[in-house]
């Protein structure tokens, strides 16, 4: 399983948590986590940065969430 199947996979299975800054981004854009792991588990990712440290990172965008981009 790569990195994008398993973080869908944990999207699905409610297994996600956020980080301190995650949470407190998330609130000044009215973002819940709830449409966070919408556009994780639906949502087209539009780029891949697989050598980042410490994990792999993608950037989502899902128009059905606010227009959201997430990274």
């Amino acid at each position: 399983m790569n990195s994008m199947e398993l973080l869908r996979e944990l999207a699905r299975s409610d297994k996600i948590a956020f980080k301190k800054h995650a949470l407190l981004r998330m609130h000044q854009r009215g973002i819940s986590a709830e449409e966070i792991k919408k556009a994780l588990m639906e949502g087209e990712v539009i780029e891949e940065y697989p050598e980042d440290k410490p994990l792999p990172s993608f950037l989502f965008w899902d128009m059905r969430v606010k227009d959201l981009y997430m990274s």
